[in-house]
């Protein structure tokens, strides 16, 4: 009686929960509007919400700062106007009673300017890294939050996409134009990451849950092939996600519960100039359920928690800085003993299995401006992923005989750094270079059933290899209408030395207002999951090798 009166208080809050937000409150509206090329503050820009019965109008200040005040909360439309700009128009941007909307608004110089101003429609999926022409889009918070079936998740939502589909309902792994979810790479805040995802294993790029928070995120880039020269390292399809900063004016605290989970967060400004912090909390509503008694028929209980930070600050003499976290730990224990005979389960009916998951990242990134037209972008980060499993038998006569057993981890060192020049409205240039180099421990074993010995699949724990990038990038803007890009990339890989050269070209023209012709090419190139370089084989009785370290 206790388990049905919880469900049922817990549908019933969820309901006024809703029903009390459809109340007439309003809102704040406010960010910044910058130089999408430049990342300069464009001041004396018109930002004005457009669904409204009045005109709500606001102009960027000397800083590109802009706030609209008393907004009331829903859906709205916002319409950016500046002289010289292409007009930017956001749809559809959801406006909550119990959160300020801040937004970064990013605006495209014009090439020609002319005696008149021409408003037009601007693409909410316009990526948001200016040398994309083809294959690649921008998604929004809002977007993951209202596709069908994303569960709250950047990869379940793409898989919503052309060109792209999920391997299944139990993971978030996706096939972008039939390559292999493998060739897909994860980047946070201009860092490379392992897999985001809870009970990942290493070398995959997918999970049943994904670490990313989506209440943490801000407006992010897929890519589904032919990528600009800065990315290197991958063959399908790239998530190049960034956090959002906190609220720099005012505290805001968030609890709520999900399909991902117990969530509790908090956000703030923290010192002047509009230094901000975010820190978001999510732990397994499916262990908090078990902790109190529901049962729903798994004897394997997910369990899992995760931890999202961003500090922010914007304003000191040497830039932009910013300090930011992902982490999550996941583990999962189906034992024959707890298992009833009308149970589905994970696993066979005779092993016990056990396996845990970690994954992080810390990192901190500084943003200098030269002037208003050049700035250098420089990354330092620390990630790892570490698999821990175990399968022993449940036979009565072998009670906890280990049958496989895994503990293996990955720490990757990481430091970037690009140099961004806007020459003029028609051309903007790009160049960096990256290196992560890689502490590595794969370690496990498998019980032969013939010999009854265990036999090492993989083992390594002294070999620290680098994988070191570099590349150049420029666009060239004919005329409004038609623009190319082209670049190159080079990686180096020092565990066998092996090299290579990456040319990348596209090209856009808009033939008229709502139509584009869009084409890019490329060579890319990526490296086999790491495991694999360390796969052993037996040549004789006392003889292994690495078969594939070249």
């Amino acid at each position: 009686m206790t388990k049905k009166f919880l469900i049922f208080f817990i549908i019933v809050f969820n309901i006024s929960i809703n029903a009390f937000a459809q109340h007439n409150y309003t809102q704040t509206v406010r960010g910044v509007v910058i130089d999408k090329a430049s990342q300069s503050p464009i001041p004396s820009a018109f930002v004005k919400i457009t669904n409204l019965d009045e005109s709500i109008v606001a102009v960027s200040d000397a800083e590109g700062k802009f706030k609209l005040n008393n907004i009331p909360v829903g859906m709205i439309d916002i319409q950016t106007d500046m002289i010289g700009y292409q007009s930017v128009y956001l749809r559809n941007i959801k406006l909550s009673s119990g959160k300020e909307l801040v937004l970064t608004i990013e605006m495209e110089e014009k090439v020609t300017n002319i005696d008149k101003i021409v408003i037009s429609g601007y693409r909410k999926d316009k990526p948001l890294n200016n040398m994309a022409n083809v294959s690649a889009r921008s998604f929004s918070v809002e977007e993951a939050d209202r596709y069908a079936g994303s569960w709250l998740d950047p990869a379940r939502m793409a898989s919503n996409y052309a060109g792209v589909m999920a391997m299944g309902d139990q993971r978030n792994d996706i096939i972008i134009r039939g390559n292999s979810p493998l060739g897909v790479l994860w980047r946070l805040e201009d860092v490379d990451i392992p897999n985001p995802n809870h009970f990942g294993t290493l070398g995959t790029t997918g999970g049943p849950v994904s670490i990313l928070n989506n209440n943490t995120l801000s407006n992010s880039d897929f890519f589904t092939g032919a990528f600009p020269a800065e990315y290197g390292n991958a063959t399908a399809g790239i998530f190049d996600l960034n956090l959002r900063a906190g609220n720099n004016e005012k505290r805001e605290y968030t609890a709520q519960i999900s399909m991902n989970g117990l969530e509790l967060g908090a956000e703030g400004p923290f010192a002047k100039g509009g230094a901000s912090y975010l820190v978001y909390y999510r732990y397994s509503n499916l262990k908090f359920f078990d902790i109190i008694g529901l049962n729903y028929g798994v004897s394997g209980v997910p369990q899992f928690q995760d931890l999202t930070f961003k500090i922010n600050v914007p304003k000191t003499k040497v830039g932009k800085w910013e300090i930011f976290g992902v982490g999550g730990k996941s583990y999962i224990l189906a034992l024959c003993e707890d298992r009833d005979a009308d149970d589905w389960t994970f696993g066979h009916g005779d092993l016990d299995f056990r396996f845990g998951s970690d994954m992080g990242v810390i990192g901190i990134t500084n943003r200098y401006f030269f002037n208003n037209t050049a700035r250098i972008e420089t990354a330092i980060a620390i990630s790892g992923s570490q698999n821990s499993a175990r399968v022993d038998s449940a036979f009565a006569d072998k009670p906890s005989e280990l049958y496989y057993g895994d503990r293996s981890y990955e720490i990757r060192y990481s430091a970037n750094s690009k140099f961004i020049k806007k020459i003029n409205a028609k051309n903007t240039f790009n160049a960096g270079v990256s290196c992560e180099f890689y502490e590595i421990n794969y370690q496990d074993s498998v019980k032969s059933r013939l010999t009854g010995e265990f036999i090492k699949l993989s083992e390594a724990n002294d070999e620290t290899p680098a994988l070191v990038q570099a590349y150049v990038q420029g666009q060239h803007k004919f005329s409004q209408n038609f623009l190319i890009y082209s670049g190159l990339h080079y990686q180096i890989f020092t565990l066998n030395n092996s090299m290579v050269f990456e040319p990348r070209a596209s090209f856009k023209w808009n033939i008229t207002k709502n139509q584009s012709l869009s084409g890019g090419l490329g060579y890319h190139s990526q490296l086999a999951p790491r495991l694999i370089y360390f796969i052993q084989t037996e040549i004789n009785d006392t003889t292994k090798i690495y078969t594939n370290k070249n």
